[in-house]
């Protein structure tokens, strides 16, 4: 699947639970400016996703996008993600507030997006299609946490955001460059 989930996964965690330390450090020491709080910052950056998801679909159904389009379309939003990751590598609420829009209205809403690209292009299996697509998406985002959480302990936050960065980047690169839509892969996996 690329590496988009997993970094999505693992970075909408690791935003909840560095927002939830209420501007402490590490050692329990109160910083001068806490982190954004996320009883504003989560339900906004959920309502961002929806919004996101919906503006693409609806972008997508009146272009009548073709699957290989909105692919690129996910690209696009995932490499603008791992722009919004980098920013929460920072580790400043200013940087965490201008983050907040394009990670959680782009970087978090392309599953939407990669749903409708796998349905358009298998419109005679779709359930089959997706099912497979959600397999690959799923085991990422079980992963994400498994491979950043220890990370984070590690190195800190900041690096971490820069490796999921990175991941969401190789991902949005790699889906256009494939083309598995046209390679027939998803063709041979669902009959």
């Amino acid at each position: 699947i690329g590496g988009g989930p997993r970094p999505a996964a693992a970075g909408g965690a690791s935003w909840v639970a560095e927002c939830l330390h209420g501007g402490r450090d590490r050692g329990g020491r109160r910083r001068r400016r806490p982190a954004p709080g996320p009883l504003v910052g989560a339900p906004l950056g959920s309502g961002l996703a929806i919004t996101g998801r919906l503006i693409v679909g609806t972008v997508a159904d009146r272009r009548a996008a073709s699957p290989d389009v909105v692919l690129r379309w996910v690209a696009t939003m995932l490499a603008v993600g791992a722009l919004a990751l980098v920013c929460f590598g920072l580790r400043t609420p200013a940087a965490h507030w201008l983050a907040l829009t394009p990670a959680f209205g782009a970087g978090w809403a392309w599953s939407g997006a990669f749903n409708l690209a796998v349905v358009r292009a298998r419109t005679r299996s779709p359930g089959r299609a997706t099912g497979v697509s959600q397999t690959g998406i799923y085991v990422d985002t079980t992963a994400g946490p498994l491979v950043l959480g220890p990370l984070s302990e590690h190195v800190g936050y900041g690096p971490t955001w820069a490796v999921a960065a990175a991941m969401a980047l190789v991902g949005a690169w790699a889906w256009p460059w494939f083309g598995w839509v046209r390679a027939g892969v998803l063709r041979r996996l669902t009959g």
